[in-house]
């Protein structure tokens, strides 16, 4: 089991922890982070596993790293996202942007993340690429639509026309999705 845990004389300094079936703990080399500055805090809010057991997780505290990060042969670094940057941008390693994320979840070459603010269901591929699968930013979400007033879920489905009158169908049928503060993810089997 694997546990992201804050610590420390201080609440920012964060690390990640593996427990054996026997009850042991150690902390996983190279998780932990004990930030110089508000941009390199990173508050682990989920965590999945590869097979080759690489560690990936999202950060999902306001106003810190805002990604996702990867811990690989005792080396940290950021897969994708950005320091202290809230918002919703497709785009690859640094060029793409999250708000909040809460969860994530391997599956196959790619992770998907639940990224909370942004009312999104994001893909990330292992190379850092990431695309909005369905949701529509901050501002959007159903939290903050019309004016901060707060508005139910919505229920239903999205149908594709089978007419497609633009290029960008996708893109806009998944912006069609609204969702609010979205934070777990679990995928069947393969």
């Amino acid at each position: 089991i694997y546990v992201g845990e804050i610590h420390g004389t201080s609440e920012n300094n964060s690390d990640i922890r593996r427990i054996t079936p026997a009850g042991e703990v150690t902390t996983v080399p190279g998780s932990i982070i004990i930030p110089m500055s508000g941009e390199e805090i990173r508050v682990p809010a989920g965590l999945t596993v590869t097979p080759a057991g690489d560690i990936y997780y999202v950060h999902g505290a306001s106003g810190y790293v805002q990604g996702v990060s990867r811990v690989s042969g005792g080396v940290l670094s950021l897969l994708a996202g950005r320091y202290s940057f809230e918002d919703l941008k497709d785009g690859l390693g640094s060029a793409a942007e999250f708000a909040c994320p809460k969860a994530i979840q391997h599956k196959g070459s790619y992770f998907y993340v639940a990224d909370a603010s942004n009312g999104a269901l994001r893909r990330v591929s292992s190379a850092g690429n990431v695309i909005t699968l369905a949701g529509v930013g901050h501002f959007q979400t159903n939290r903050f639509f019309g004016g901060g007033a707060f508005r139910p879920p919505i229920e239903g489905s999205y149908r594709l026309p089978i007419i497609v009158t633009s290029p960008d169908i996708h893109e806009i049928a998944a912006a069609a999705i609204r969702m609010d503060q979205p934070g777990g993810i679990t995928m069947p089997p393969d």
